[in-house]
């Protein structure tokens, strides 16, 4: 038996929203899990329902479970909400089954582009199967006791990005079965240096994911520490470049910035704040262009980069999504796997016209564990300070200086610890024996 997505959540998603699924022939009900308590009940076709995921912007984890008519769970989905997911992705939905004839399957997909896939193939045990204008095949028909068989659908877009989804016929579970990794980032206390991945045994715990269905701790299995260059993603207001190339040409008649030593270097990238509107699935969600990436191994590179990169699709003088834009990018750089830090730049004067709040963007990146540095060219006024919390002004030498060192500090001293399995990073906890040696957030 199988069941199967149809609404795909692959923007950012808070509030109610609509669920759609496709289940099988056997399947008698519907459960949906969130965070592991129990949200929706659906006891027959058409297989949606209306989720709340809250008024705040957080991970959460999207379960259904389908029931046969004695009420035990015969297959079941999953989906994880406000975490990186691939770029595109693609479904296999079994349609009602009649009985006596062949299975019919369709694919339903979505991609972060929204575009239309280039090409779209279905094999059995590697050989093709026909897809008619829905996307829809028959399934050959198999003996009871034949042996597994691999569904495989693959699809190919513009751009290079494939998505791929692979089933196993005649077994109740998908034959993708390679253990994944949950990437943790921590923050290690002053003199301390993490041991090997073998010797943090029980250091984390899941704690749970829900207070409404609270789980005994489960001990997490370490698998790698890892320390690579760190990805920082600035989120810069469109007027910031001319607001500080003025302040940097007075500041070389005078004494040029000082330094700070950003070494083994960071790699930089610019988002922008200018968002574009897709629907996919009927779920409204947002895409930000970014720039290319820069090595960068000292303040006086980022500062000129601050200054010099231009991104696509920044309108200076008309509203900006900056708080938008930064929760997007703390979701990019948590999909890095590498230490990482989000750092907006704002400009006195500009609109941002974010569907939400910098409050709640800022408890988001603290839920995932991502740090974030706010910036302003200038006094960017009473407002921006209650929204972001603490600025700097990187117009002036000591700010922007205050700024880098801040920075360069929380990047220095974290790591990325890697756990066997997939969880929510707010549900990850540390044990006393870890606490000792890190946190999970960045020092203040």
């Amino acid at each position: 038996m199988q069941i199967a997505f149809i609404t795909l959540f692959l923007g950012l998603v808070s509030g109610p929203g609509p669920v759609a699924l496709s289940a099988g022939p056997g399947v008698a009900a519907v459960e949906l899990m969130l965070d592991g308590a129990s949200v929706a009940r659906l006891d027959g076709p058409p297989w949606k329902a209306r989720i709340d995921f809250g008024p705040g912007l957080l991970p959460h984890h999207l379960v259904a479970r389908a029931l046969d008519g004695a009420g035990s769970e015969v297959a079941r989905a999953e989906q994880w909400i406000n975490l990186p997911r691939p770029p595109a992705e693609v479904e296999i939905a079994p349609e009602k089954a009649v009985p006596g004839a062949p299975r019919r399957v369709r694919l339903t997909w979505q991609s972060l582009t929204n575009k239309a896939p280039t090409a779209v193939t279905l094999s059995l045990d590697g050989k093709p199967l026909p897809l008619d204008a829905q996307h829809r095949t028959t399934l050959p028909l198999r003996p009871a006791d034949a042996p597994t068989s691999v569904l495989s659908a693959e699809l190919r877009f513009p751009g290079g990005l494939v998505a791929r989804k692979d089933l196993a016929l005649g077994r109740d579970f998908d034959d993708a079965v390679a253990t994944e990794l949950t990437a943790v980032p921590v923050w290690l206390r002053q003199g301390r240096e993490l041991p090997p991945a073998a010797d943090m045994e029980g250091w984390f715990v899941d704690g749970g994911q829900s207070p409404q269905s609270p789980q005994p701790p489960q001990p997490l299995r370490v698998d790698a520490v890892e320390n690579g260059i760190a990805q920082v993603l600035v989120v810069r207001d469109p007027a910031v470049p001319r607001l500080l190339e003025a302040v940097r040409w007075r500041a070389r008649l005078s004494t040029m910035w000082m330094t700070v030593d950003l070494a083994p270097g960071i790699q930089m990238r610019f988002v922008s704040p200018a968002g574009r509107v897709f629907a996919g699935s009927g779920i409204p969600s947002e895409l930000f262009d970014s720039s290319d990436r820069y090595l960068v191994k000292d303040e006086r590179r980022a500062a000129g980069l601050l200054v010099n990169v231009s991104n696509p699709r920044e309108r200076p003088g008309e509203p900006q999504q900056l708080a938008d834009a930064a929760a997007v990018a703390g979701l990019d750089a948590y999909a890095t796997g590498r230490p990482r830090a989000v750092v907006v730049v704002l400009a006195r004067g500009g609109r941002d016209v974010s569907r939400y709040e910098a409050a709640a963007v800022r408890r988001y990146l603290a839920a995932i564990h991502v740090p974030l540095f706010v910036w302003a060219a200038g006094s960017p006024g009473a407002g921006a300070a209650a929204a972001w919390g603490k600025i700097e002004d990187c117009s002036i030498r000591s700010g922007l200086n205050s700024g880098f060192r801040a920075l360069k500090q929380a990047l220095a001293a974290q790591r990325i610890v890697w756990v066997e399995g997939r969880h929510l990073p707010q549900a990850i906890a540390l044990s006393a024996e870890a606490a000792a040696v890190l946190e999970l957030d960045p020092p203040p």
